[in-house]
């Protein structure tokens, strides 16, 4: 886990989510965003699906 974390550093994210070593979370981290983006059109409150300081992971 140290070794991807490491490894993921400067990724973009949709590019991280997918380097995601575990199938089962991330399917569960790709499931997440796509239904937060689902319910906010249905609450009419549109969101990104990633805000502007959350597409690179500089900081890991």
């Amino acid at each position: 886990m140290r070794q991807w974390l490491r490894g993921a550093n400067h990724l973009a994210f949709d590019v991280w989510v997918e380097s995601i070593p575990f199938d089962e979370t991330r399917q569960y981290v790709q499931n997440v965003l796509s239904y937060s983006v689902i319910y906010g059109q249905k609450l009419n409150s549109p969101q990104p699906l990633v805000d502007w300081h959350e597409r690179f992971f500089d900081d890991l």
